[in-house]
């Protein structure tokens, strides 16, 4: 697996920073989430100038997000020992990763949305984060027998 990060327009005032992921002849690319001028970045060493105002918060996200890929990376082939390496399940993980909002599905109805978010809410693993907030699914749970009802 090779990774490398890249400016997506160098010759723009302001550009995305890519990230180019080589993995069993495949090339995945994808968006940082990272946007800056092309004269704070250092292409040669694939990283954010000191020369950027927000040089820790990028410089930190770049990091993050190789850490993952190659976490990611080295989990998924040792789990894929026995079968082939499943390269669009390495793509939704990363994707997943880079923009956790996108698995969130706007149904357009908001009873829908809701009676969803209180099978979710009451369904928590910890039981003592239940148990404080206690009065609060009691009454959400009241709210959607009144939705409900009226519906």
């Amino acid at each position: 697996m090779r990774l490398s990060f890249y400016l997506d327009k160098p010759q723009s005032p302001r550009t995305a920073v890519m990230i180019n992921v080589a993995v069993f002849g495949q090339r995945l690319r994808f968006s940082s989430g990272i946007s800056l001028e092309p004269r704070h970045w250092n292409a040669d060493r694939q990283t954010v100038k000191s020369t950027d105002p927000h040089v820790n918060v990028n410089a930190r996200r770049l990091k993050s997000i190789e850490a993952f890929i190659v976490d990611r990376y080295h989990h998924q082939l040792q789990a894929s020992s026995k079968k082939q390496f499943d390269v669009e399940s390495f793509r939704a993980a990363i994707l997943t990763f880079l923009n956790p909002d996108a698995e969130f599905t706007d149904t357009g109805e908001f009873v829908n949305d809701f009676n969803k978010f209180i099978k979710t809410y009451t369904l928590r693993s910890s039981s003592g984060l239940v148990t404080m907030k206690r009065p609060s699914v009691r009454s959400l749970q009241m709210y959607q027998l009144t939705l409900t009802s009226l519906t």
